[in-house]
C-alpha cells in the first residue's frame, strides 16, 4: 500500500494498537525493545496526557549519562506525538542546527530498521520530517541560536523537545515556555546534567523544579551501556569526580569547570536568620561594622538593575533587590529609601558602583544627596596585578571570603545561579574574568545580581570598610595561589620571563618620572 492510497485515518485505524503510547510505538512501528528507563519516561508522558487538562504538567525533564538511549527516546516521542494528533507540529531543538540534525540522522536510520509502513507515510530532508505529503504535519529541527528562531511558534498542537538542553539558553528556555499556553502543546527536556547552572538545572532544583516531571536515566543502570566503558571512566576520573558525576551517573557537577565560586560555597556559608535584623537586642552587635551598598546599573532594555546592602560580613536581606526596565535614577531613590528604612547613617555607608557605561553620570548624584560613593571601573587596574582587572579581583575577593565562611549572601536563586556559572581564563599570566558578553550568552541573561553582591563585597576601596574576617593585606598575593595560573606559568616559563622583564621595565620608567617629577 503507498503512502498515495494510505490516508492517515486508514493508518490510524489499522495502527491503532501501535499508537496506543509511546512504548507501543516504539515496539511495533520502530521495532525497538525500549530499556527500562525509556519505559519510565514514555510511561510518565503516558499517565501525564491522561490526567484531566488542568492537572497535568505538559513537562518533563530527563537528565542522563552518556549512551543510555536519549536521542532514540527523541525520535520516538517525536514520531508517537506527530502521528496521534493530526496535524501535529514537533519542533526539535538543540544548540546548533549540527546537534539537532544529529536527530534527524538518528531518525532515518531508526525508520528504516523499523516497520516497512514508516518509510511509506514519512518524507525526509536535512532539517525537518513531513508525514503524508503535507507540509504543515512535519517534525522540524531548529537551532537554538536565538530567541527568534522560537517565537512566533503557538500552534495549537505545538511539541517541544529538547536535545543537549545543558547547552540552550535562558532565553530560548523562556521562548519554549511561552508555547504551553495551548491545551495540547508539550515541552521534553534532555540531555547530559554538563552545568550546575542554567535552565536545565533550575528543572531540577530551584523554584520552578516542581512544573516538571523529572526523571534521570544512569548509565549504570542501563541494559545498553557497555559496562567495561563505565568502570574505565571510574579508575580514569574517580567516582566522585565531576566527570564521572556527568558521563555516568547523571548528576549535575559539584562545580562547573574554571568557575569562581561553588555551589558548595554558598550552601557551605553561615546561615544568618532573617529576624535576626530586627530584634532589638541583637541590632547594636551586629551593626557595628561600617556598612556597604553594591549597585549594579541597567545598560540593556533585558538587563536588571539590582543592588545589595552589607554590614560586615553579611548581606542584609532586606537590602537586595533587583529591577528590570527601571530608570537609573528610580533605582537610586529606592537604595536611599531602604537605607533610611535601615536605620543607616549617611557616615557610616558608602555605595560602590560600576562606572562603567549608564553609572558613570551617577557620581553626581550621590555628592548631592550627601553619599558616599566609590565608582568602580570593571576594566581598571587591580591592587593584586595577579588579575586581570578590578571586576576579577572583586569576585576572587568574595570567593576568599566564602571559603573563609566569613561572607553570607542572600538566599536568592537567580543570584546563586549567576554566582556558580561566571567562569575565569589565564590572559598571560594574569587571572581575567569571562566578558559579561560571554557569560550573557551562556547564561542566557545579564549577571547584574551577581556584579552587585560583589561590588557590595569589595573591600579594595577609599574608604576604610571594615569586612569582618578579611584582610586585604593578606589577600594581596591570592592570585598566585590559583592552581590553573600556576600551572600555567610552569608551562610557559619564556613568556613569564618576557613578561616579568616588561613589568620592571614599567616599574624602573615609572620611578625615574617620579624623580622628575
Amino acid at each position: 500500500m503507498t503512502t498515495a492510497s494510505l490516508s492517515s485515518q486508514a493508518f490510524s485505524q489499522q495502527f491503532a494498537q501501535a499508537l496506543a503510547d509511546p512504548a507501543s510505538c516504539a515496539e511495533h512501528l520502530f521495532q525497538l525493545t525500549p530499556t527500562s528507563q525509556q519505559y519510565r519516561l514514555f510511561d510518565t508522558i503516558t499517565y501525564d496526557l491522561m490526567k484531566p487538562l488542568q492537572e497535568q504538567l505538559k513537562r518533563a525533564a530527563v537528565r542522563s549519562g552518556k549512551g543510555t538511549g536519549k536521542t532514540a527516546s527523541i525520535v520516538v516521542l517525536a514520531f508517537w506525538f506527530a502521528l496521534t494528533m493530526n496535524p501535529r507540529w514537533v519542533v526539535v531543538i538543540a544548540p546548533t542546527m549540527r546537534q539537532a540534525k544529529n536527530i534527524i540522522t538518528e531518525a532515518q536510520r531508526l525508520v528504516d530498521d523499523g516497520h516497512p509502513i514508516l518509510r511509506e507515510i514519512c518524507d525526509f530532508t536535512t532539517e525537518k520530517i513531513t508525514f503524508f505529503k503535507k507540509s504543515t504535519w512535519k517534525i522540524q529541527c531548529v537551532a537554538a541560536a536565538h530567541e527568534t528562531n522560537i517565537q512566533g511558534m503557538h500552534d495549537k498542537g505545538l511539541v517541544i523537545l529538547m536535545d543537549e538542553a545543558s547547552g540552550v539558553s535562558d532565553a530560548i528556555n523562556e521562548a519554549c515556555e511561552s508555547t504551553l499556553t495551548n491545551e495540547r502543546s508539550y515541552l521534553i527536556k534532555t540531555g547530559n546534567p554538563n552545568f550546575a547552572s542554567g535552565h536545565f538545572h533550575g528543572c531540577f532544583v530551584g523554584p520552578n523544579a516542581h512544573l516538571y516531571h523529572k526523571l534521570q536515566f544512569n548509565s549504570e543502570e542501563s541494559e545498553i551501556v557497555d559496562q567495561s566503558n563505565v568502570r574505565r571512566l571510574e579508575a580514569q576520573y574517580g567516582r566522585d569526580s565531576d566527570e564521572f558525576r556527568v558521563s555516568v551517573l547523571g548528576e549535575f557537577p559539584l562545580s562547573d569547570a574554571k568557575v569562581i565560586i561553588t555551589r558548595k560555597m554558598l550552601e557551605e556559608q553561615p546561615y544568618l536568620d532573617a529576624h535576626y535584623l530586627v530584634q532589638e537586642e541583637h541590632r547594636r552587635s551586629f551593626w557595628r561594622h561600617r556598612f556597604a551598598c553594591g549597585i549594579d546599573i541597567a545598560n540593556q532594555g533585558s538587563d536588571e538593575s539590582a543592588f545589595c546592602f552589607r554590614s560586615g560580613g553579611y548581606a542584609i536581606p532586606a537590602g537586595f533587590e533587583a529591577f528590570s526596565k527601571q530608570e537609573p535614577m528610580a533605582v537610586l531613590q529606592r537604595a536611599f529609601q531602604v537605607q533610611h528604612n535601615l536605620g543607616i547613617p549617611d557616615d557610616q555607608i558608602v555605595y560602590v558602583f560600576d562606572a562603567t557605561g549608564l553609572g558613570n553620570a551617577l557620581t553626581p548624584v550621590f555628592h548631592q544627596q550627601g553619599k558616599y560613593c566609590l565608582p568602580i571601573v570593571f576594566n581598571s587596574a587591580a591592587v593584586d596585578r595577579g588579575f586581570k582587572n578590578v571586576i576579577t579581583e572583586a569576585y576572587f575577593c568574595l570567593r576568599h571570603m566564602l571559603l573563609e565562611r566569613s561572607a553570607c549572601l542572600p538566599q536568592d536563586h537567580m543570584l546563586w545561579e549567576e554566582l556558580c556559572s561566571r567562569q575565569y581564563k589565564i590572559d598571560n599570566d594574569t587571572i581575567r574574568l569571562e566578558k559579561k558578553e560571554e557569560h550573557r550568552k551562556r547564561l542566557g541573561r545579564s549577571p547584574d545580581r551577581a556584579d552587585a553582591a560583589v561590588l557590595a563585597f569589595y573591600p579594595h576601596t577609599a574608604i576604610d570598610i571594615q569586612v569582618a574576617g578579611f584582610d586585604p593585606a593578606a589577600f594581596r598575593y591570592e592570585a598566585q595561589r590559583i592552581p590553573e595560573l600556576q600551572k600555567w606559568r610552569r608551562d610557559n616559563p619564556d613568556v613569564v620571563e618576557q613578561l616579568t622583564a616588561k613589568r620592571r621595565d614599567q616599574q624602573r620608567l615609572q620611578r625615574k618620572r617620579r624623580l622628575r617629577g
